[in-house]
Protein backbone atom coordinates (compact mmCIF):
# COMPACT_ATOMS: atom_id res chain seq x y z
CA UNK A 1 0.00 0.00 0.00
CA UNK A 2 1.31 3.43 -0.97
CA UNK A 3 1.35 6.31 1.49
CA UNK A 4 -1.03 8.28 -0.76
CA UNK A 5 -3.55 5.43 -0.60
CA UNK A 6 -3.24 5.30 3.19
CA UNK A 7 -3.99 9.03 3.33
CA UNK A 8 -7.07 8.58 1.12
CA UNK A 9 -8.45 5.85 3.41
CA UNK A 10 -8.56 8.33 6.31
CA UNK A 11 -9.74 11.24 4.17
CA UNK A 12 -6.53 13.28 4.27
CA UNK A 13 -5.25 15.22 1.20
CA UNK A 14 -2.64 13.24 -0.73
CA UNK A 15 -0.12 16.09 -0.60
CA UNK A 16 -0.09 16.29 3.20
CA UNK A 17 3.24 15.23 4.68
CA UNK A 18 2.46 14.48 8.32
CA UNK A 19 -1.21 14.28 9.34
CA UNK A 20 -2.04 15.38 12.87
CA UNK A 21 -1.53 12.37 15.15
CA UNK A 22 -4.60 13.03 17.31
CA UNK A 23 -6.83 13.49 14.26
CA UNK A 24 -5.34 10.35 12.63
CA UNK A 25 -6.00 8.29 15.77
CA UNK A 26 -9.56 9.64 16.02
CA UNK A 27 -10.34 8.72 12.41
CA UNK A 28 -8.68 5.32 12.79
CA UNK A 29 -10.75 4.42 15.85
CA UNK A 30 -13.95 5.57 14.15
CA UNK A 31 -13.28 3.50 11.00
CA UNK A 32 -12.10 0.50 13.01
CA UNK A 33 -15.35 0.49 15.01
CA UNK A 34 -17.45 0.75 11.86
CA UNK A 35 -15.56 -1.90 9.86
CA UNK A 36 -14.77 -4.37 12.65
CA UNK A 37 -15.69 -7.98 11.65
CA UNK A 38 -17.50 -8.47 14.96
CA UNK A 39 -19.94 -5.76 13.83
CA UNK A 40 -20.47 -7.24 10.38
CA UNK A 41 -17.60 -5.47 8.64
CA UNK A 42 -15.41 -6.91 5.90
CA UNK A 43 -12.25 -8.51 7.43
CA UNK A 44 -10.09 -7.54 4.44
CA UNK A 45 -11.25 -3.91 4.63
CA UNK A 46 -10.58 -3.87 8.37
CA UNK A 47 -7.01 -5.13 7.77
CA UNK A 48 -6.44 -2.45 5.13
CA UNK A 49 -7.47 0.22 7.63
CA UNK A 50 -5.00 -1.20 10.13
CA UNK A 51 -2.28 -1.35 7.46
CA UNK A 52 -2.93 2.27 6.43
CA UNK A 53 -2.76 3.40 10.07
CA UNK A 54 0.55 1.57 10.60
CA UNK A 55 2.05 3.18 7.48
CA UNK A 56 1.06 6.70 8.55
CA UNK A 57 2.31 6.00 12.06
CA UNK A 58 5.56 4.69 10.61
CA UNK A 59 5.26 1.14 12.00
CA UNK A 60 7.52 -0.51 9.39
CA UNK A 61 9.45 -3.76 9.52
CA UNK A 62 13.26 -3.62 9.85
CA UNK A 63 15.65 -3.34 6.92
CA UNK A 64 19.19 -3.36 8.30
CA UNK A 65 19.47 -0.30 10.53
CA UNK A 66 17.02 1.76 8.47
CA UNK A 67 13.46 0.58 7.95
CA UNK A 68 10.96 1.15 5.16
CA UNK A 69 7.23 0.74 4.72
CA UNK A 70 6.32 -2.98 4.96
CA UNK A 71 5.17 -5.05 2.05
CA UNK A 72 2.07 -7.23 2.31
CA UNK A 73 4.26 -10.32 2.77
CA UNK A 74 6.20 -8.59 5.57
CA UNK A 75 2.97 -7.85 7.41
CA UNK A 76 1.70 -11.43 7.06
CA UNK A 77 5.02 -12.71 8.42
CA UNK A 78 4.87 -10.28 11.32
CA UNK A 79 1.30 -11.28 12.22
CA UNK A 80 2.23 -14.98 12.28
CA UNK A 81 5.73 -14.85 13.79
CA UNK A 82 5.87 -11.42 15.46
CA UNK A 83 5.29 -12.78 18.99
CA UNK A 84 8.14 -15.31 18.93
CA UNK A 85 10.65 -12.96 20.56
CA UNK A 86 8.39 -12.59 23.58
CA UNK A 87 7.75 -16.35 23.72
CA UNK A 88 11.47 -17.16 23.59
CA UNK A 89 12.24 -14.52 26.23
CA UNK A 90 9.75 -16.07 28.63
CA UNK A 91 11.07 -19.52 27.71
CA UNK A 92 14.56 -18.43 28.82
CA UNK A 93 13.25 -16.77 31.97
CA UNK A 94 13.91 -13.27 30.65
CA UNK A 95 11.70 -10.23 30.36
CA UNK A 96 11.03 -9.31 26.71
CA UNK A 97 12.88 -6.16 25.65
CA UNK A 98 10.72 -3.13 24.89
CA UNK A 99 11.78 -0.73 22.16
CA UNK A 100 12.09 2.93 23.08
CA UNK A 101 10.85 5.13 20.21
CA UNK A 102 11.83 8.73 19.57
CA UNK A 103 10.87 11.00 16.64
CA UNK A 104 13.08 13.48 14.78
CA UNK A 105 11.73 16.01 12.27
CA UNK A 106 14.41 17.15 9.84
CA UNK A 107 14.93 20.62 8.45
CA UNK A 108 15.24 21.07 4.67
CA UNK A 109 18.99 21.59 5.02
CA UNK A 110 19.40 18.41 7.10
CA UNK A 111 17.46 16.37 4.54
CA UNK A 112 19.81 17.42 1.73
CA UNK A 113 23.11 17.43 3.62
CA UNK A 114 22.67 15.04 6.55
CA UNK A 115 23.17 15.91 10.20
CA UNK A 116 24.27 14.74 13.62
CA UNK A 117 21.42 15.19 16.08
CA UNK A 118 22.32 15.20 19.77
CA UNK A 119 19.60 13.44 21.73
CA UNK A 120 19.11 12.79 25.41
CA UNK A 121 18.25 9.12 25.87
CA UNK A 122 17.57 6.97 28.89
CA UNK A 123 19.83 4.13 30.02
CA UNK A 124 19.89 1.89 33.07
CA UNK A 125 22.67 0.44 35.18
CA UNK A 126 22.90 -1.80 38.26
CA UNK A 127 22.01 0.11 41.42
CA UNK A 128 25.20 1.22 43.20
CA UNK A 129 23.49 1.31 46.60
CA UNK A 130 22.40 -2.34 46.70
CA UNK A 131 24.94 -3.62 44.13
CA UNK A 132 22.12 -4.80 41.91
CA UNK A 133 20.41 -7.02 44.48
CA UNK A 134 17.26 -4.89 44.74
CA UNK A 135 17.26 -5.28 48.52
CA UNK A 136 18.77 -3.58 51.54
CA UNK A 137 21.68 -6.02 51.25
CA UNK A 138 24.78 -5.46 49.09
CA UNK A 139 25.56 -9.19 48.95
CA UNK A 140 24.31 -10.95 45.84
CA UNK A 141 23.07 -14.49 46.04
CA UNK A 142 25.78 -16.67 44.51
CA UNK A 143 23.32 -19.39 43.44
CA UNK A 144 21.20 -17.21 41.15
CA UNK A 145 23.71 -14.39 40.55
CA UNK A 146 21.31 -11.84 42.01
CA UNK A 147 18.51 -12.54 39.50
CA UNK A 148 16.30 -14.33 42.03
CA UNK A 149 15.52 -16.99 39.39
CA UNK A 150 16.98 -20.44 38.83
CA UNK A 151 16.57 -22.41 35.62
CA UNK A 152 17.18 -25.96 34.44
CA UNK A 153 16.72 -28.00 31.29
CA UNK A 154 14.23 -30.81 31.37
CA UNK A 155 13.67 -33.51 28.79
CA UNK A 156 10.13 -33.63 27.45
CA UNK A 157 8.31 -35.75 24.91
CA UNK A 158 9.22 -33.27 22.18
CA UNK A 159 12.86 -32.77 23.16
CA UNK A 160 14.28 -30.46 25.82
CA UNK A 161 12.56 -27.55 27.55
CA UNK A 162 13.75 -24.78 29.87
CA UNK A 163 12.07 -24.48 33.26
CA UNK A 164 12.46 -21.62 35.72
CA UNK A 165 11.67 -21.33 39.42
CA UNK A 166 12.27 -18.96 42.30
CA UNK A 167 15.72 -19.26 43.87
CA UNK A 168 15.31 -21.07 47.17
CA UNK A 169 18.52 -19.63 48.65
CA UNK A 170 17.48 -15.96 48.50
CA UNK A 171 13.73 -16.63 48.08
CA UNK A 172 13.66 -14.72 44.82
CA UNK A 173 15.14 -11.56 46.30
CA UNK A 174 18.57 -11.69 44.69
CA UNK A 175 20.30 -10.54 47.88
CA UNK A 176 21.21 -12.45 51.02
CA UNK A 177 22.17 -11.51 54.55
CA UNK A 178 21.15 -8.52 56.63
CA UNK A 179 18.61 -6.28 54.92
CA UNK A 180 17.72 -8.78 52.18
CA UNK A 181 14.11 -8.90 53.32
CA UNK A 182 13.47 -5.20 52.57
CA UNK A 183 13.59 -3.40 49.19
CA UNK A 184 16.47 -1.09 48.34
CA UNK A 185 15.60 2.55 49.13
CA UNK A 186 17.39 3.78 45.98
CA UNK A 187 16.03 1.49 43.25
CA UNK A 188 12.89 0.39 45.18
CA UNK A 189 13.62 -3.25 44.47
CA UNK A 190 14.06 -2.91 40.68
CA UNK A 191 17.83 -3.68 40.92
CA UNK A 192 18.62 -1.09 38.24
CA UNK A 193 18.43 2.72 38.16
CA UNK A 194 17.68 5.02 35.22
CA UNK A 195 19.86 7.90 34.08
CA UNK A 196 20.05 10.15 31.00
CA UNK A 197 22.93 10.26 28.52
CA UNK A 198 23.54 12.41 25.43
CA UNK A 199 23.99 10.56 22.18
CA UNK A 200 24.92 11.95 18.75
CA UNK A 201 22.72 10.27 16.13
CA UNK A 202 24.01 10.34 12.54
CA UNK A 203 21.25 11.20 10.06
CA UNK A 204 22.34 10.37 6.47
CA UNK A 205 21.33 12.78 3.72
CA UNK A 206 18.39 11.74 1.55
CA UNK A 207 17.01 9.41 4.22
CA UNK A 208 13.43 8.21 3.45
CA UNK A 209 10.45 9.65 5.28
CA UNK A 210 9.50 7.68 8.43
CA UNK A 211 12.70 5.63 8.21
CA UNK A 212 13.95 4.00 11.41
CA UNK A 213 17.45 4.18 12.82
CA UNK A 214 17.97 1.42 15.37
CA UNK A 215 20.38 1.92 18.27
CA UNK A 216 20.98 -1.43 19.95
CA UNK A 217 24.61 -1.68 20.98
CA UNK A 218 25.24 -0.43 24.51
CA UNK A 219 21.55 -0.06 25.39
CA UNK A 220 19.48 -2.19 27.75
CA UNK A 221 16.49 -1.90 25.43
CA UNK A 222 16.64 -1.15 21.71
CA UNK A 223 16.22 2.53 20.83
CA UNK A 224 14.40 3.32 17.59
CA UNK A 225 14.71 6.79 16.04
CA UNK A 226 11.86 7.68 13.65
CA UNK A 227 13.08 10.22 11.06
CA UNK A 228 10.46 12.43 9.41
CA UNK A 229 10.80 14.80 6.44
CA UNK A 230 10.04 18.51 6.67
CA UNK A 231 6.58 19.35 5.35
CA UNK A 232 6.09 21.26 2.10
CA UNK A 233 5.05 24.28 4.18
CA UNK A 234 8.41 24.47 5.97
CA UNK A 235 10.86 27.24 5.11
CA UNK A 236 13.81 26.40 2.89
CA UNK A 237 12.06 24.65 -0.03
CA UNK A 238 12.37 27.77 -2.26
CA UNK A 239 9.07 27.08 -3.98
CA UNK A 240 9.73 23.36 -4.54
CA UNK A 241 7.42 20.55 -3.38
CA UNK A 242 8.50 17.06 -2.31
CA UNK A 243 6.39 14.23 -3.74
CA UNK A 244 5.97 11.79 -0.83
CA UNK A 245 5.57 8.74 -3.08
CA UNK A 246 8.22 9.27 -5.78
CA UNK A 247 10.66 11.39 -3.70
CA UNK A 248 10.89 13.71 -6.72
CA UNK A 249 11.13 17.47 -6.33
CA UNK A 250 8.44 19.38 -8.22
CA UNK A 251 8.00 23.07 -9.01
CA UNK A 252 5.77 25.19 -11.27
CA UNK A 253 7.60 27.96 -13.15
CA UNK A 254 5.57 30.79 -14.76
CA UNK A 255 6.89 32.29 -18.02
CA UNK A 256 5.52 34.96 -20.37
CA UNK A 257 3.84 34.27 -23.69
CA UNK A 258 6.80 35.85 -25.45
CA UNK A 259 9.25 33.51 -23.66
CA UNK A 260 7.11 30.51 -24.62
CA UNK A 261 7.18 31.61 -28.29
CA UNK A 262 10.87 32.44 -28.68
CA UNK A 263 12.37 30.33 -25.84
CA UNK A 264 14.93 31.19 -23.16
CA UNK A 265 17.36 29.75 -20.60
CA UNK A 266 16.94 30.25 -16.87
CA UNK A 267 18.25 29.15 -13.47
CA UNK A 268 16.03 27.99 -10.59
CA UNK A 269 17.30 28.03 -7.00
CA UNK A 270 17.59 24.51 -5.54
CA UNK A 271 16.67 23.80 -1.88
CA UNK A 272 19.84 21.72 -1.52
CA UNK A 273 22.00 24.64 -2.66
CA UNK A 274 23.05 25.98 -6.05
CA UNK A 275 20.60 26.10 -8.92
CA UNK A 276 19.00 24.01 -11.66
CA UNK A 277 19.58 25.26 -15.21
CA UNK A 278 16.83 24.67 -17.78
CA UNK A 279 16.32 25.59 -21.42
CA UNK A 280 12.82 26.49 -22.59
CA UNK A 281 12.52 25.69 -26.27
CA UNK A 282 10.66 28.01 -28.66
CA UNK A 283 7.02 27.03 -29.02
CA UNK A 284 6.83 25.50 -25.53
CA UNK A 285 3.26 24.57 -24.62
CA UNK A 286 1.58 25.24 -21.23
CA UNK A 287 1.98 22.27 -18.87
CA UNK A 288 5.26 21.10 -20.45
CA UNK A 289 7.39 19.23 -17.90
CA UNK A 290 11.18 19.36 -17.92
CA UNK A 291 12.80 16.48 -16.01
CA UNK A 292 16.29 16.89 -14.57
CA UNK A 293 17.51 13.45 -13.56
CA UNK A 294 19.33 13.04 -10.22
CA UNK A 295 18.60 16.67 -9.20
CA UNK A 296 15.94 15.83 -6.62
CA UNK A 297 16.82 14.30 -3.25
CA UNK A 298 20.41 13.04 -2.89
CA UNK A 299 21.06 9.27 -2.73
CA UNK A 300 20.95 7.50 0.64
CA UNK A 301 23.24 4.42 0.42
CA UNK A 302 22.34 3.36 3.98
CA UNK A 303 18.73 2.89 2.89
CA UNK A 304 19.63 1.74 -0.67
CA UNK A 305 17.82 4.74 -2.14
CA UNK A 306 19.03 6.28 -5.45
CA UNK A 307 18.85 10.02 -6.15
CA UNK A 308 15.48 11.29 -7.32
CA UNK A 309 14.61 13.72 -10.12
CA UNK A 310 13.63 17.37 -10.28
CA UNK A 311 10.48 18.03 -12.35
CA UNK A 312 9.81 21.57 -13.60
CA UNK A 313 6.32 22.28 -14.99
CA UNK A 314 6.06 25.28 -17.28
CA UNK A 315 3.09 27.61 -16.79
CA UNK A 316 2.53 30.11 -19.61
CA UNK A 317 1.02 33.37 -18.33
CA UNK A 318 -1.39 34.90 -20.85
CA UNK A 319 -1.34 38.73 -20.65
CA UNK A 320 -4.58 40.50 -19.78
CA UNK A 321 -6.17 42.64 -22.52
CA UNK A 322 -7.62 46.02 -21.38
CA UNK A 323 -11.42 46.32 -21.37
CA UNK A 324 -11.53 48.93 -24.19
CA UNK A 325 -9.57 46.57 -26.43
CA UNK A 326 -12.17 43.85 -25.78
CA UNK A 327 -14.93 46.21 -26.98
CA UNK A 328 -13.01 47.23 -30.10
CA UNK A 329 -12.34 43.58 -30.94
CA UNK A 330 -16.04 42.73 -30.50
CA UNK A 331 -17.10 45.53 -32.85
CA UNK A 332 -14.51 44.52 -35.41
CA UNK A 333 -15.85 40.96 -35.56
CA UNK A 334 -19.43 42.28 -35.80
CA UNK A 335 -18.52 44.35 -38.87
CA UNK A 336 -16.73 41.40 -40.44
CA UNK A 337 -19.72 39.12 -39.86
CA UNK A 338 -22.12 41.63 -41.47
CA UNK A 339 -20.02 42.04 -44.57
CA UNK A 340 -19.76 38.32 -45.04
Amino acid sequence: MRRSEALRIFGFPENIQNPDEKELTRRYRKLAREKHPDKGGNPEEFLRIKQAYDILQGEEDPDSNIRHAPTQMDEMFEQVFGGFDEIFSKFKGEEPKKTTKRRIKLSVNELFHGAVREMELEKTKPCDVCMGTGTGSKVQCSDCGGSGIMSFTKKTGRGFGMRTFECTTCKGRGGIGMGSDVPCSACHGHKRVHYMVKKGVDIPKGIPHNARINLEEGWDNPVEIVVQHPTNMDDGWKGWRLNADSRNLEITVPISLEEALIGRSMKIDHPGGGSVEITIESGTQPGTKIIKKDRGLPPCPDAKMPPSSAIIEIQVVIPKIPTEHHENTRRFFEIISRTT
